[in-house]
Order: structure tokens, then C-alpha cells, then sequence
């Protein structure tokens, strides 16, 4: 592209004659490039000099840069208007000296400010003092463990002017560099709770937690117990009401701080029972007491004087028959998962006949007794 630079040049400057140039009358100008504050590189040194309508290719800097600007070309006034020019276009000489000022433009850009994942927004516009710039939210999606992002901070501390999405300021002589704001995110506990526990320790989780995060339910670490009772998971509540959540249950954390109380159910419980089994007289013993599995029960004697005609007490048996091992006072008997029945055993007492011998009779029939005597019976004769 030739730009022209559209001078009204007096008639006399055009065909005026210099003889001190050398250049057969014609004046010669100068293009000077100004590096406007630029920090590194150098400015174009363009040594010709040119005459009117001469075409002048713009020149590029070697490693021109200003900090906290970009490069936007070269401002010129030779047209009687400011205009910039890029390196590489062409332009037509006009009567005067040209000087090219390097044009900074300032930039906004976006810093993820320790994201630990998404992408920050990117601003490919150049700006000038007094231009609006409208703030971009979270397109990339950017996230920090732990805290939420609350928008753009001018300071990576989070001090200073914030802007959120569709917010617009104006720029001003530098450019700006913006860093996601975020706020960390409110964390809750977990608080494990014997709930009338009798031994063993409850289980600690030492991790604080977000709302909305997963949790494992933790197992019963500490071997916590309770008599009579049996460890069925954590409730919300202590009466056991609410959930349960058994160890190695995921659970979602709420916004608030929780306690999982121990829920216990009873152990089921089962009671002895005598049986005198046929006995004429006396009474059983009773056992009001209630036995779990696995509990001891100290078998009874014969406290309320059972009795059998023709029988003398043995001890208790698990069957009526008698078979089996037979229980004496004070015997242990591991509890089952069952009601216990134990059964008096009977032994029947030894008995004798009573015989009538004539002795050597020659008449009659000696008397016959049928009867079966026990050892004290008496014996009519």
C-alpha cells in the first residue's frame, strides 16, 4: 500500500534549485524514526535522503519493544493528519522532513493467578489511554482447589480495583494485567459419637471438607462397644432415626458441620427354663435372668425338693430322655441362639420281692406278694 502524502507544496518548493546539495536543485529530506520511550532494541536509522514523490519503504525496529506496551506502528503528521504507518508499507515523499513516531498500545491481559486447571480469557485487542475495555467473566473455566473464583482483581492479592463479567473501565496510560480473584471456599468436619458407648474409641477424621464433596464413612477403627448391644453404623441422630451410613458408605458433605452418632441395636437375649419333667412333687427351679449368645449360665441344683415315686434326682438334661450330657449344680452351660430348657433327670430307685418258702410243707400253698419294695419300705407280712 503508498500512501501519499498529500502536501500542498509551494510551486517554488518543487522546482526550487539547491545547488549546495548536489542534487542537480532538487531539495532531499530526512525520515527519522523516534523510538517514543522505548526500554529495548533499537529505532530504524534510514540514512538516504529523499526527494518529493520519492517512494520510502517504512522501516522495522531490531527487537523494539517498550515494557508493558505492544508495538502499533509509526505515527506520522507528513500528511497534515496523524496517521500511523506499519513496517513495510510505502510512502510518497512530500516537501519536509518525515519523522516516525513508534505508536505503543497498551494490552489487557488475563492471569490465572495460581489456577490449578481451565485456561484464562485472552484479549487479542490493543487499547490507547481512554478506550473502555469490558471485563470477561470464566469462559475458560478456570478453578482453584478449594475456593471459588469471584471475578478480576488489578493486584494478585486480591486488594484494589475487582471487576465481574460485563463490568467496563477505562483505560488508562499502562497497560493492565488482570488476576482471577478467588475466595476459599467455607470447609466443614465430621465428628464421630459413641452414643452411650461402654468401650473402645470412636473413629477421628482429621479432613476438613467442602460442601458437596464425597466422603467415605469411616469403620468402627477403635472397637468401640456397647453391652447388650451390637454396632449397626452411624446415624444422623442419636435416637437412630435419621440415615445410617455403613463403614465404607460414600456420603455428600453438606454445608454445615456434621456428627454421626453410633447406632446400636440390642442384642437378642434368651432365658433358661426347668422342666421337673414328670416329677410327683416339689418344684423347678426358676432362672428370671436373660442370657446373650455366648454367655456362661450356671446350671441350678434342686432348691425347690422335686420329686418322682420310684425316682431319685440325677441332675438336668438338655433332652427329657435323659440322653446327653447330664448338668450338677453349679455346672456352666454356654448360651445358643435359643431358649434353654433343662429337664430334670430321673433314675429309677432299685426295687425288691418279698418270697414265702413253706420249708418243707406236706400240705397247703405258701402266700404269694407281689409287690416291689424300695430299701425302707415297709413290708407287711
Amino acid at each position: 500500500m503508498i500512501l501519499w502524502f498529500s502536501m500542498l507544496l509551494p510551486l517554488g518548493a518543487l522546482f526550487a534549485c539547491d545547488d549546495s546539495s548536489g542534487t542537480g536543485g532538487k531539495s532531499r529530506w530526512a525520515v527519522t524514526y523516534d523510538g517514543n520511550g522505548h526500554t529495548s532494541g533499537e529505532v530504524p536509522v534510514d540514512e538516504r535522503r529523499y526527494a518529493t514523490w520519492d517512494e520510502v519503504f517504512v522501516r522495522a525496529g531490531v527487537g523494539l519493544a517498550r515494557e508493558g506496551f505492544v508495538f502499533g506502528g509509526w505515527l506520522t503528521m507528513a500528511s497534515g493528519t496523524l496517521e500511523t504507518v506499519q513496517p513495510g508499507q510505502v510512502l510518497v515523499m512530500g516537501g519536509a522532513d518525515v519523522v516516525l513516531t513508534a505508536r505503543w498500545m497498551q494490552t489487557v491481559t488475563y492471569d490465572g493467578n495460581g489456577a490449578s486447571g481451565g485456561l484464562p480469557p485472552t484479549d487479542d485487542r490493543t487499547y490507547e489511554p481512554g478506550d473502555n475495555v469490558t471485563v470477561p467473566g470464566n469462559p475458560g473455566g478456570l478453578r482453584l482447589d478449594g475456593a471459588s473464583f469471584a471475578g478480576w482483581c488489578v493486584n494478585a492479592d486480591g486488594t484494589g480495583d475487582s471487576y465481574t463479567t460485563g463490568d467496563v473501565f477505562s483505560m488508562g496510560a499502562q497497560s493492565v494485567v488482570l488476576y482471577a480473584r478467588w475466595t476459599t471456599n467455607p470447609t466443614y468436619r465430621i465428628t464421630y459419637h459413641g452414643n452411650s458407648n461402654t468401650g473402645g474409641v470412636v473413629p477421628a477424621d482429621a479432613t476438613a471438607y467442602e460442601a458437596g464433596a464425597l466422603v467415605t464413612v469411616l469403620p468402627n477403627s477403635g472397637s468401640l462397644v456397647r453391652d447388650g448391644y451390637a454396632l449397626a453404623g452411624w446415624n444422623e441422630r442419636t435416637d437412630g432415626t435419621g440415615f445410617t451410613y455403613a463403614p465404607g458408605q460414600v456420603m455428600v458433605m453438606p454445608a454445615a458441620n456434621v456428627v454421626l452418632y453410633a447406632k446400636w441395636t440390642a442384642d437378642p437375649t434368651f432365658t433358661v427354663a426347668y422342666s421337673g419333667n414328670g416329677n410327683t412333687g416339689g418344684t423347678a427351679p426358676v432362672d428370671g435372668l436373660h442370657y446373650e449368645t455366648g454367655d456362661n449360665v450356671r446350671v441350678a441344683g434342686n432348691p425347690g425338693n422335686l420329686v418322682r415315686d420310684g425316682h431319685t434326682f440325677a441332675g438336668w438334661c438338655l433332652d427329657p430322655d435323659g440322653l446327653g450330657a447330664v448338668y450338677a449344680e453349679g455346672d456352666l452351660i454356654p448360651m445358643g441362639s435359643d431358649d434353654l430348657v433343662l429337664f430334670a433327670k430321673w433314675t429309677a430307685n432299685p426295687t425288691f420281692r418279698v418270697v414265702y418258702d413253706g420249708n418243707g410243707n406236706t400240705g397247703g400253698s405258701v402266700p404269694v406278694d407281689a409287690l416291689h419294695y424300695e430299701t425302707g419300705d415297709t413290708v407287711r407280712v
